[in-house]
């Protein structure tokens, strides 16, 4: 019965029925909230470190699939706004992003190396650790998606639903397979060349994504 009671499914029809920007209002005001936030990204690049244009194609690209209100510049807007937590030094920030997130063409060349610049440029933020999965790491454990545990909640989104748990026992199991994940990443300076080799990638890229 408490596992029934800690999880929560919200479908997208639902939370994108006004478009995009509410949903990003929800999470700016969690996030701001708290005092722990670790993600793992295996396709997409964290919200939290999103170029505007990258962000817009991200949207762009929802609001399609889910033919909800194209709210594109204030959801943008919004998303920008949310970033703010990253120059909070009272929190504690942990992004994982496998590089296979940062390869994926999910919009243009010239905004997908935009977008890796703009990671190398927030790499130095007191509060916020980063790593990169390398394509060639082994993995302890396979990730089946990307996730953001957020203080004693875990978040997890699907095609058609996020889903929100405070399940102690999920929470344990994501963590686990977190840090498992970090066991194979590079941070610092070894982080820093893989971002540099993807942009550097994406600059001479002639692919308009």
């Amino acid at each position: 019965m408490s596992g029934e009671v800690s999880m929560e499914e919200r479908r997208w029809k639902r939370q994108l029925r006004s478009g995009h920007a509410p949903r990003q209002e929800q999470s700016r005001q969690a996030e701001r909230d708290a005092s722990v936030i670790r993600v793992f990204e295996l396709v997409v690049v964290p919200g939290i470190v999103q170029t505007a244009e990258y962000a817009r194609y991200v949207f762009t690209a929802s609001s399609e699939l889910h033919r909800s209100p194209r709210d594109t510049s204030a959801a943008v807007q919004a998303r920008m706004q949310r970033q703010e937590v990253l120059y909070d030094e009272g929190k504690t920030i942990e992004l994982l992003i496998a590089e296979s997130a940062l390869r994926y063409p999910v919009c243009p060349a010239p905004v997908m190396a935009a977008q890796v610049d703009r990671i190398m440029a927030l790499a130095g933020l007191p509060s916020l650790r980063l790593g990169i999965v390398p394509l060639g790491a082994v993995l302890p454990a396979i990730p089946m998606h990307g996730f953001w545990l957020v203080d004693d909640q875990v978040r997890v989104e699907t095609v058609d639903s996020e889903m929100h748990s405070r399940d102690p026992d999920k929470h344990a199991l994501y963590t686990r397979l977190l840090d498992a994940l970090w066991d194979s990443a590079v941070e610092g300076e070894a982080a820093r060349a893989v971002l540099a080799e993807v942009a550097r990638d994406w600059a001479s890229s002639g692919c308009s994504g």
